[in-house]
């Protein structure tokens, strides 16, 4: 692809270019940024996926080398910088995903509209542990969020981590109601078995 053509770009890349947006960087400077930052909370990274990532988005133009310097042991290591087309595909894409929601279909929903193929107390007890998971990831959440303030690092780092911790707060409450009313009867679920196998 050649500088300036439109590009897609997945999460990674856009946490990618992100970071080039800022300074030029070797992908593991950007590695340990994002850790420091973020706790890899955001995508599955590892200096694996940000080398490959690094390498499609040279190819599409949207990034070029900024230097190449030679390590005490003789190893070559390439900084690289965001080109003017990787910044225009950068916010063109930040922009679009802000503007409006996109419909998203996570495993959750699947398994929720198929649920009631599972006995009541099994569909509990599958929920309880996923609220006790949520109560964990939660705990974790408001770990980063504090050591973010602790650092000093500008929230607009980590309000990404708000909102994750928002999100799985709400998920939290809404499942806690969904077990109270099938303990308590207020979901008819053998009822509604027994009218689909009939």
């Amino acid at each position: 692809m050649t500088e300036g053509a439109h590009a897609i770009l997945t999460p990674m890349a856009i946490t990618t270019l992100s970071l080039l947006n800022e300074h030029p960087m070797q992908p593991y400077e950007m590695f340990q940024l994002l850790v420091r930052r973020h706790g890899k909370e955001l995508t599955a990274v590892n200096p694996g996926s940000l080398y490959r990532t690094m390498a499609q988005l040279a190819k599409q133009g949207l990034v070029g080398t900024a230097a190449t310097i030679r390590t005490a042991n003789g190893a070559d290591r390439t900084a690289y910088r965001i080109t003017a087309a990787g910044r225009t595909a950068l916010r063109d894409r930040i922009a679009e995903l802000l503007h409006r929601p996109v419909p998203e279909r996570p495993d959750l929903l699947i398994a929720l509209s198929k649920s009631h193929a599972l006995p009541r107390r099994e569909v509990i007890t599958a929920l309880r542990e996923r609220i006790t998971c949520l109560e964990a990831d939660i705990r974790e959440l408001d770990t980063l969020l504090q050591n973010g303030r602790a650092c000093g690092i500008p929230r607009r780092y980590w309000v990404t981590t708000e909102y994750l911790r928002a999100r799985a707060a709400t998920e939290q409450h809404w499942l806690r109601g969904i077990v109270d009313g099938l303990e308590s009867g207020d979901i008819d679920w053998e009822r509604a078995d027994s009218e689909l196998v009939r």
